[in-house]
């Protein structure tokens, strides 16, 4: 968020990244998708385990959609922190590019 001078405008002593979290929220059904694809296949039991870490870790480069286009979560997560600060200039919403979460499949860089 820095690297865009975006500073948070919202915060509270509790958390000081509720910007941040804001921005991740769009992102949760991949989370959620993935832990529970892992308890469907057995691999998530009381606890996460190593494996289960990793393969949450990898969601970061699961395929989002941003504007009918597919990008890994990462690229997606930079596309829609760069849109952020031309929204609340222009005081325009639709500028904002929030990331579309498609079925769990990694992301083919090329």
């Amino acid at each position: 968020m820095t690297a865009y001078l975006v500073q948070p405008l919202h915060k509270s002593e509790l958390n000081p990244f509720n910007l941040a979290d804001d921005f991740i929220e769009p992102l949760r059904p991949l989370a959620d998708l993935t832990v529970r694809d892992l308890y469907d296949k057995g691999r998530l039991k009381n606890e996460l385990t190593p494996n289960a870490k990793q393969t949450l870790i990898r969601v970061l480069h699961s395929q989002v959609s941003v504007d009918g286009q597919c990008f890994s979560t990462l690229a997606a997560i930079d596309r829609m922190i760069a849109s952020f600060q031309p929204a609340l200039q222009g005081k325009n919403a639709k500028l904002l590019k929030l990331p579309q979460v498609l079925p769990l499949k990694e992301y083919r860089y090329e």
